[in-house]
């Protein structure tokens, strides 16, 4: 069982992407068996994910100051950080009027994708408030190396590069 997906074994993967992949392939040809152009989506100009803390000084340092990313908004209850130039990390203070609230265990991954997984685990091991949740390693069942970290909300970020 691979630990970065504790939940599903190799096989249970494997049959869950291979089921999608069917499921996709299927409405396809069922459209274009009945002559039917797929309906377009609705554009999508950036995507945003919010994060909920007690308080925004650790999260500050995680996302601003050890990753580098740049700050596009600075609220007293709201940061938000940039990818890529259509996708933001939000990191917000939770309040009376929050949507969410802060738990005490995060079931959310933020999944950066990089050329350089290498490069980043130097950078972030070397702070010694990271929880450094699992080394470097290539995935057996998906074509990745990776590792991954905690920030300081409890949620997981995993830093990681696709395999030729």
């Amino acid at each position: 069982m691979n630990p970065a997906y504790p939940m599903f074994s190799p096989a249970t993967r494997s049959l869950r992407l291979t089921a999608c992949v069917m499921l996709v392939l299927s409405s396809f040809l069922y459209t274009a068996a009945a002559g039917e152009e797929p309906a377009p989506s609705p554009g999508i100009n950036e995507q945003y994910t919010m994060l909920y803390y007690n308080d925004l000084q650790a999260p500050r340092k995680f996302y601003g100051d050890l990753l580098g990313l740049t700050s596009t908004m600075e609220d007293e209850w709201l940061s938000l950080y940039r990818l890529t130039p259509a996708s933001y990390i939000g990191v917000i203070k939770q309040g009376e009027n929050s949507w969410h609230k802060v738990q005490e265990k995060n079931a959310v991954m933020i999944s950066i994708v990089t050329d350089d997984v290498e490069g980043w685990y130097e950078r972030i091991r070397r702070d010694s408030n990271v929880t450094i949740l699992k080394e470097i390693y290539d995935n057996e069942s998906v074509p990745i190396r990776a590792f991954l970290v905690q920030d300081p909300g409890g949620y997981t970020v995993e830093f990681f590069q696709w395999l030729q």
